[in-house]
C-alpha cells in the first residue's frame, strides 16, 4: 500500500476516532453543555489537530506487508484513534448539528475500529489482515465527506 493511503487514513481519523486519552484531561472540562454549531466545529477540529500531531509523530510503516513494522505503526495510531474517537463523542452538538455530527462520528468510529483490527491482525501476524487494508481509502473518503457536512476542516485529509 502507498504511503499516502495510509497518511491519508491517519488524517481522515484525525477528525475521528479518538484526545482524552493522549493529551490529558483538557477537553473534559468543555463537554458538559450543549455546544453551538461554531463552538462544536472549533472543539473538534482542536481535537483532530491535536491527534494529527501526535500521529504524524509516528513514523509510517516501510513496508505494511512486513508484519512487525505494520503492527508498531497501528499499534501507536490505533490507540491515538481510539482516545480522538472518546473526545469526540463526548461533545455535545446543538440540535442542528446533531444527525450531521452522529453520521460523522459513526464513519469515525469505523475507521478506529479498522485501525484497531488493523493492529491486533498485525500483532497476531494473521495476513488477513492485508486484505481489510483496501478499505481505507472508501473509509477515509467517507470520513472526510461527513467531516465537511458538519463543517469540520482540521478533521478532513
Amino acid at each position: 500500500m502507498p504511503r499516502p493511503m495510509l497518511a491519508t487514513l491517519v488524517a481522515a481519523l484525525a477528525c475521528t476516532a479518538t484526545l482524552a486519552a493522549c493529551g490529558g484531561d483538557d477537553d473534559a472540562t468543555t463537554t458538559a453543555a450543549t455546544l453551538g454549531d461554531a463552538e462544536l466545529v472549533a472543539q473538534a477540529d482542536a481535537i483532530c489537530k491535536r491527534f494529527e500531531a501526535r500521529a504524524k509523530a509516528v513514523p509510517e510503516p516501510r513496508d505494511v506487508a512486513d508484519a512487525t513494522d505494520a503492527a508498531r505503526y497501528f499499534g501507536a495510531v490505533a490507540p491515538l484513534a481510539r482516545g480522538q474517537q472518546t473526545a469526540l463523542e463526548a461533545l455535545a452538538p446543538a440540535a442542528s448539528l446533531q444527525a450531521r455530527y452522529d453520521a460523522f462520528l459513526a464513519a469515525s468510529r469505523r475507521g478506529t475500529e479498522l485501525l484497531e483490527t488493523l493492529a491486533r491482525k498485525a500483532a497476531a501476524r494473521d495476513a488477513s489482515g492485508m486484505q481489510q487494508l483496501g478499505q481505507l481509502e472508501p473509509l477515509s473518503q467517507a470520513i472526510d465527506a461527513a467531516a465537511d457536512r458538519v463543517g469540520l476542516r482540521s478533521c478532513s485529509p
